[in-house]
């Protein structure tokens, strides 16, 4: 076993919004690449429409990576930290951890709960989500809320 760092984990979403931001330039030159000639070599099928498309649902795709992070994070705090052996679901972990850390803001676990809603909601494809959030807020509540956990465990 290795242990977990709070400062790797941490640069680890700054490393994912790096990817979330090349992407965005990527997308934007092409986008500008195809302005001036509209037509791609080969049998690409790309146009500003589908990069317009891609564009939007990036912000989800990397949504989803920042929660992913956060929640694998958590698992290996309760696992390795507090000596728990049970695989509870993301809203009982945030609870519990929260619970466990005195603490903890109690708006900082809301925001991890909607955050958490939010992600659900584009991965199973829900259209009603109590709040909505950017990447970098979404990701921004889940730094905040991990910022109170052990620095090493």
């Amino acid at each position: 076993y290795r242990r977990m760092r709070l400062k790797h984990i941490l640069q680890q979403f700054d490393e994912i919004a790096g990817e979330y931001t090349m992407c965005l330039v990527a997308l934007g030159r092409l986008r500008a690449e195809l302005r001036k000639a509209p037509t791609m070599p080969g049998r690409l099928n790309i146009n500003i429409a589908g990069i317009r498309k891609t564009v939007v649902r990036l912000e989800s795709t990397y949504l989803i990576r920042s929660f992913a992070l956060f929640e694998a994070a958590l698992r290996d705090l309760w696992a390795n930290a507090f000596l728990r052996k049970t695989e509870p679901p993301a809203r009982v972990l945030i609870d519990a951890l929260a619970g466990a850390l005195k603490f903890m803001p109690p708006n900082l676990t809301d925001r991890a709960h909607e955050v958490r809603e939010f992600r659900n909601a584009i991965v199973h494809l829900n259209v009603a989500v109590p709040a909505t959030y950017t990447f970098a807020q979404a990701t921004h509540h889940l730094k905040a809320y991990l910022s109170h956990m052990p620095r090493e465990w």
